[in-house]
């Protein structure tokens, strides 16, 4: 199982709620 994009996904979601 590949969590990378997942990770990317929250990542750019929590930048996005900045």
């Amino acid at each position: 199982i590949c969590g990378k994009l997942e990770d990317l996904l929250e990542f750019a979601n929590a930048v996005k709620s900045m």
